[in-house]
């Protein structure tokens, strides 16, 4: 039975992680596309790039990244410990570049907060995005809706055509299964 990655991979041991996100139904990030006869190698340098942004946000580093025609592969390796060394200014300037944030944390760069209630809270909302600053679940998703984006392919049409890949894909296997059940009770009978 399968486990998630959470039980098999523990964070304080293991520094290093190869990560994947693929295409589905014939889409190419880059090289030749067979069926319509196109070269999609002008996309690799987009790629590169937009994984350059979270890697400078995040307390992540990429040791190895290689852009492939139908998929990506990245070795990240995370350094926590970067991430405990930022102060809560940075953290929020950091979280800011990728995301809309918190109002308070506006607030804040502004200089407009003024209770110590507010500056408790803005502590708490810190705390929450050190933490996510330093995980790698955040990431690869991060890159992936300004790839879309940039392929011309809403986060729906990926979905869509993920969920027919993986119906195309049952149907597959249960067909193999089938013919994998006929050729032992072949091989049963001969014997």
């Amino acid at each position: 039975m399968t486990r998630p990655r959470s039980e098999i991979v523990y964070p304080a041991d293991t520094r290093h992680c190869h990560c994947v996100s693929r295409c589905v139904r014939r889409a190419f990030l880059c090289g030749d596309d067979r069926y319509s006869d196109r070269n999609f190698d002008h996309r690799k340098p987009w790629l590169v790039e937009r994984m350059a942004l979270p890697a400078e946000v995040f307390a992540i580093d990429i040791a190895a990244c290689a852009v492939m025609g139908n998929r990506y592969h990245v070795v990240l390796h995370v350094d926590p410990a970067r991430c405990r060394s930022w102060s809560r200014d940075e953290v929020i300037g950091r979280w800011l570049r990728l995301y809309k944030g918190d109002p308070l944390a506006h607030r804040h760069r502004e200089g407009e907060l003024r209770t110590e209630a507010e500056f408790a809270q803005l502590d708490r909302i810190a705390v929450t995005w050190r933490g996510r600053l330093a995980d790698k679940k955040g990431f690869i998703p991060e890159s992936a809706p300004p790839i879309l984006s940039t392929l011309r392919l809403s986060g729906a049409q990926w979905r869509l055509l993920a969920l027919e890949i993986q119906r195309e894909a049952i149907t597959m296997f249960n067909g193999l299964d089938k013919l994998a059940a006929r050729e032992r009770r072949r091989v049963k009978r001969a014997a």
